[in-house]
């Protein structure tokens, strides 16, 4: 598998909103409590992760800090090349998609 350079995988980490990947790839519910976004954990399954959107990552209080491609690694077993290739193309289709189940 080709390398990723330095750049994308900033790119990646930071452009990709951590609630995204919670809510669209993941689909484990996410409530909004007071501007911080909950929801449950990808690692413990324990409603304790607390996302904060202007740091664009999420803290489960039982586990650890988790950014998106943190999630994505964690909950689909993926290795790391892997997880930062397939999580924007992921989210694309999955938005893409959603527009024509809007639409109908």
């Amino acid at each position: 598998m080709p390398k990723i350079s330095d750049e994308e995988l900033r790119r990646i980490r930071n452009n990709i909103p951590v609630k995204n990947p919670i809510e669209i790839f993941l689909q484990l519910p996410v409530k909004e409590i007071e501007g911080v976004y909950q929801s449950l954990c990808p690692l413990c399954h324990e409603f304790q992760t607390s996302i904060h959107p202007e740091e664009n990552a999420a803290r489960c209080f039982l586990c650890q800090n988790l950014n998106p491609v943190d999630l994505v690694m964690a909950e689909r077993a993926l290795s790391f090349l892997l997880a930062n290739k397939l999580l924007p193309l992921k989210l694309i289709t999955l938005n893409f998609f959603s527009l024509f189940t809007l639409a109908a």
